[in-house]
């Protein structure tokens, strides 16, 4: 087994180790003093070696105790010279030993200043700085394999961001100690456990299950301790906090890796953040699920280079004249096999990326060209924005497109949700250079979002998509189609049409009708087709 240096300097046995080193060289240097002709020669400095080795190994004292032992071999009973035979005077011997026993003392005194100066480098790198706990830095220098079973938890505080946004930094930190605290408190209802603080404001707890406690037994604990933290409130300078949590579990079997442990709970855990969980146990399918999850991170760019996404088109109907009006341009992944990828399972990774820039230029790339070659008439066409793309680089390569294949104002719509909006100040600048160069804007998904109907009526929006889930009800539930005719009153008010998303039937779209909706996407009148488009360029897209 590999033992780092910095481990074993920690053992006794290594300190005897160099003891004994040290006493056996002093002997052989003695003998080797005497045996070239006394202290008079050179060879008496090399007891400087052993006193060295001792007094930077162990401590100031042992090497002083040494320092005399080594001055007494090569003093009193020492001669200067053996031939002729030439005592020393008592003075050079006492000097000797003086000497020695300083360089003891100084450099027993530099090995301690850099033993407490490493100590505390370690303690820096191994705790964290605001809770004292241990960090993810000190598992790795403990036990690299699980002695026994053991549940490890990861838990989070949902709302971290959120309250550094709210209250500021130094704050938030308060907060993080009380929590901590909190959380130290709560986990000593187990009989074998470690705290140790990952990240913002999450924790890795580490049960010990030597007890053969039962998962299930464990899992109960957990969520009792779970739910001991939701009902309690944290207050900070009389401000009260209020703490939701999310949590992934991961099971140890004895002889397991601990940190591939820690991994797995953290997998659960963000699994259990995206699917709106309280806690989530891990399995090889979350493994399984985040590997892929990589995978199209890391071949997006391959696949646009290669061809491999291409772009469908969508109709959106008038239902007045009942012809198209528009089309919303779709991203369509094939894999190698010709198998196509759902946008459902790619577009929400990218969109957490850079990639999400890369495909959104491809978008509008294709969208110019489509205008250039007419081959969809002069209707609407619609690429999407998320917002990532609310930049400089992404709405000036926007705007420069359209300058330089001079389009017609009102032939490209550009789709956002209400999340990318939230942020209004910076959203809301972008918005208004790019309604000024004639693009239309349309907020996609309205009503799955909060955000309210005034607020999106002061944007320089066209069009509102109402999201496929309330027009799902109109046909059956009255609330429903109240819901949805508030809404397409209110915007045609303002001048802005609405569009019904997810149209899949005569009776919805007979509903959209009698509600007043302006325009009907669906697949009861047309599914996404692909575009025959071989020339766009990729230029954009990097």
């Amino acid at each position: 087994m590999h033992i780092k240096l910095f481990d074993l300097k920690n053992t006794r046995k290594y300190k005897f180790f160099f003891i004994i080193l040290s006493y056996i060289l002093s002997i052989i240097i003695s003998v080797l003093v005497y045996f070239t002709g006394g202290t008079a020669m050179v060879y008496a400095n090399l007891m400087y070696i052993p006193i060295s080795i001792i007094s930077s190994t162990t401590d100031k004292y042992q090497g002083m105790l040494h320092a005399v032992f080594s001055a007494l071999l090569v003093g009193p009973i020492m001669p200067l010279s053996v031939s002729p035979y030439v005592p020393q005077e008592p003075v050079n011997w006492l000097v000797r030993m003086f000497t020695y026993i300083t360089i003891a003392f100084i450099l027993g005194l530099l090995h301690e200043f850099n033993k407490k100066y490493e100590e505390h480098i370690t303690d820096i790198l191994t705790h964290d700085s605001v809770t004292t706990l241990k960090n993810i830095q000190s598992l790795k220098k403990s036990e690299t394999r699980a002695s026994y079973p053991k549940t490890i938890v990861s838990l989070s505080v949902k709302s971290y961001n959120e309250m550094i946004s709210a209250f500021g930094y130094d704050f938030t930190m308060e907060i993080v100690i009380k929590f901590s605290q909190l959380l130290k408190d709560l986990i000593s209802r187990f009989d074998d456990v470690d705290l140790y603080k990952h990240e913002g404001m999450s924790f890795i707890i580490i049960i010990d299950n030597r007890q053969n406690l039962s998962r299930e037994k464990t899992i109960d604990e957990v969520l009792t301790m779970s739910d001991s933290m939701k009902n309690t409130l944290l207050t900070v300078k009389e401000i009260p906090i209020y703490i939701e949590t999310i949590m992934g579990i991961a099971y140890l079997k004895a002889g397991d890796e601990t940190l591939e442990g820690v991994r797995h709970s953290l997998i659960a855990m963000k699994y259990a953040h995206s699917n709106n969980l309280k806690y989530a146990e891990y399995n090889t399918y979350l493994d399984y699920y985040y590997k892929n999850i990589m995978n199209i991170a890391s071949n997006f760019s391959s696949a646009l280079e290669n061809n491999k996404i291409r772009i469908a088109a969508q109709n959106i109907y008038c239902q007045t004249t009942n012809k198209v009006y528009s089309a919303e341009l779709l991203a369509r992944w094939f894999a190698d096999n010709n198998k196509c990828i759902s946008p459902g399972d790619f577009i929400p990774v990218i969109e957490n990326t850079e990639l999400i820039g890369d495909l959104t230029r491809y978008m509008i790339d294709t969208a110019v060209e489509v205008i250039n070659s007419n081959i969809l008439g002069t209707i609407v066409l619609s690429i999407n924005f998320s917002a990532k793309d609310f930049n400089d680089e992404t709405v000036g390569y926007l705007l420069s497109k359209v300058i330089e294949h001079n389009i017609e104002k009102g032939r490209i719509q550009i789709e956002i949700t209400e999340s990318s909006i939230i942020d209004r100040e910076r959203v809301e600048k972008y918005l208004s250079l790019i309604s000024e160069k004639g693009i239309l804007i349309a907020v996609d998904d309205f009503g799955t979002g909060y955000s309210s109907y005034q607020y999106v009526s002061e944007l320089p929006v066209n069009t509102v998509k109402i999201d496929k889930s309330l027009i799902d009800k109109i046909g059956d539930s009255k609330i429903a189609k109240d819901a949805v005719k508030s809404i397409v009153s209110f915007f045609n008010t303002h001048n802005i049409v609405t569009v019904a998303e997810g149209v899949e039937n005569k009776k919805i779209a007979d509903a959209c009708i009698e509600v007043g909706i302006n325009y009907m996407q669906g697949y009861y009148f047309h599914k996404p087709s692909l575009l025959n488009i071989s020339s766009v360029s990729k230029k954009g897209a990097f």
